[in-house]
């Protein structure tokens, strides 16, 4: 899949690289997504930019700018501090979906760990702040790779 016109992707099928992951690196990838407040698409090229340096196939310019070019945080959390409330109850939500980013960033850390009833509870609650909060669609994506759960968040579960 090369992208459409909202991923900022728009290379040729000729560089694509269509990779199937474990959970494990599912996770991994979402967590550094999520910590670094990366794109899906920036943080996986970040990881392979500093995995090939390691391995000595990238040499240092390349690998400079590669991890320049990969690292820049996501667009909305510019324009989020652009755009701060300028009303008490502006202050207050905002301050509520700081609290949640919070939240969902240690339920991303802790999802292999988490029991299958949190999963759902977290999934369901990530429904509600997909559109407000970035780490609640990273937690939905987890939860729809985590088999049962996916079938329970994605019906509209308990």
């Amino acid at each position: 899949m090369v992208g459409n016109a909202s991923s900022g992707n728009h290379g040729s099928k000729d560089y694509g690289l269509l990779l199937y992951m474990r959970s494990e690196l599912v996770q991994a990838h979402a967590q550094l997504m999520a910590n670094r407040q990366l794109t899906r698409s920036n943080a996986g090229l970040l990881a392979l930019t500093e995995g090939l340096h390691e391995l000595g196939c990238l040499d240092k310019d390349a690998y400079e700018a590669c991890k320049e070019l990969y690292s820049h945080k996501m667009v909305f959390s510019l324009v989020a501090e652009r755009h701060r409330p300028k009303t008490v109850d502006g202050v207050q939500e905002q301050t509520r979906l700081k609290k949640m980013e919070v939240d969902f960033s240690q339920v991303i850390s802790q999802w292999s760990s988490m029991p299958t009833k949190a999963r759902l509870f977290w999934g369901n609650k990530a429904k509600d702040f997909k559109d407000k909060v970035p780490n609640a669609a990273i937690v939905l994506e987890l939860a729809s790779t985590a088999g049962d759960a996916k079938q329970e968040v994605l019906a509209g579960g308990p």
